[in-house]
C-alpha cells in the first residue's frame, strides 16, 4: 500500500476511535502519524544529505584539476618571466654598447623582450561554486581556502596588463615594419608548451634561433631601434618591471607562492608515478 493510502487508512481509524472514544487507541494512531512524518523526513534529509555529498565530491575533483592548470600558469609565467628578463639585459646591452652581440641577436632580443604571457585561468568550477552557492558541497575546507587565495589573486592580471601596455612595446611596435616583426615572431617567437607539462615550462624565449631576414633588412631594423631615443629609455623600465614582476610572484605573495608549489609538486609526482594528478594533490 502507498503512502496515501496508509494516511488515509489511519485518518478513517482515527475518526472511528473518536466516534467510539477510544481515547488510548487515538493516542496510539497520533504517535504512529507522528513517527512516520518524522521518519519521512529524516529519510529525505538524508537522502538530501548524500546527493549533496556526491556532488561536493565531484566538484571536489573538477577543482583540483583546474587548480593543477592554475598551478601550471603560474609557474609557467615565472620561467617566461626569466627569458624576458634575459631578453631585456641583453638587447640593452647591445643597444648600449656594453656587450658585443651580432645584429641578428639584438633584434630578436629587443623582440622578445616586448613579449608577455596572459596565460588561460581556469576558473569554471570555482566561479560555479560561488554563483550557486555550492562552494559548501567541498568538505576540504582547505582545498576552497586555496582556490579562493589563487583565484581572488590580482597579481597574474595585472603582470598582463602591464606587459601588453607597456610603453617598450608600443614603441618597438611603432618603430618597426610589419614584416620584420613578422619575420622575428615566426621564427623567435613563443615556443608552443603543452599546458599541464610542468617539466617543459623552461625556455619558452630563451631558446637558439635565426631569422630568415637579409643582412640589409636586419642593419636597417637595428638602425632604426638605435635611432629612436624611447626604446633605450623604455627599455630600462620595462626590464625593472620584469625584475618587479618576478620578484612579486616568486617573493612578495609567498602564501600563493607556496600553495600553487606544493600543487606543482604533486602534479609533478603523479605523473612520474603514472597516477592522476588530482589523486595526490594534497593541499597545506
Amino acid at each position: 500500500m502507498n503512502k496515501k493510502g496508509d494516511l488515509k487508512l489511519i485518518l478513517r481509524r482515527v475518526i472511528q476511535h473518536f466516534r467510539n472514544q477510544e481515547w488510548t487507541a487515538i493516542g496510539i494512531d497520533f504517535v504512529i502519524v507522528v513517527f512516520g512524518v518524522f521518519m519521512g523526513i529524516q529519510v529525505s534529509n538524508w537522502n538530501q544529505a548524500q546527493t549533496d555529498k556526491h556532488s561536493g565530491e565531484k566538484f571536489t575533483e573538477r577543482l583540483k584539476e583546474d587548480l593543477v592548470v592554475e598551478a601550471w600558469n603560474y609557474a609557467a609565467l615565472i620561467e617566461y618571466l626569466v627569458d624576458v628578463q634575459s631578453s631585456t639585459d641583453k638587447a640593452l646591452a647591445g643597444l648600449e654598447g656594453t656587450s658585443d652581440i651580432s645584429d641578428e641577436q639584438l633584434l630578436i632580443a629587443a623582440y622578445r623582450a616586448t613579449q608577455y604571457n596572459a596565460g588561460v585561468s581556469q576558473s569554471t568550477t570555482y566561479d560555479e561554486l560561488i554563483s550557486t552557492g555550492k562552494i559548501g558541497f567541498i568538505a576540504d575546507k582547505t582545498l576552497v581556502n586555496t582556490a579562493s587565495l589563487i583565484y581572488g589573486a590580482i597579481i597574474l592580471d595585472q603582470i598582463s596588463d602591464e606587459g601588453v601596455n607597456s610603453a617598450y612595446r608600443v614603441t618597438f611596435r611603432k618603430t618597426l615594419p610589419p614584416r620584420i616583426q613578422d619575420s622575428i615572431s615566426q621564427h623567435c617567437g613563443d615556443r608552443f608548451v603543452q599546458t599541464g607539462d610542468f617539466n617543459d615550462i623552461k625556455n619558452q624565449l630563451n631558446y637558439t634561433c635565426t631569422t630568415d631576414l637579409s643582412l640589409e633588412q636586419i642593419e636597417i631594423a637595428v638602425k632604426l631601434l638605435r635611432g629612436n631615443p624611447a626604446i633605450v629609455e623604455n627599455l630600462r623600465l620595462r626590464a625593472m618591471n620584469v625584475r618587479t614582476h618576478y620578484n612579486n610572484l616568486v617573493f612578495s605573495n609567498q602564501d600563493i607562492f607556496n600553495a600553487i608549489t606544493n600543487i606543482k609538486n604533486a602534479a609533478t609526482a603523479a605523473k612520474s608515478s603514472g597516477a592522476k594528478s588530482t589523486d595526490t594533490i594534497h593541499t597545506k
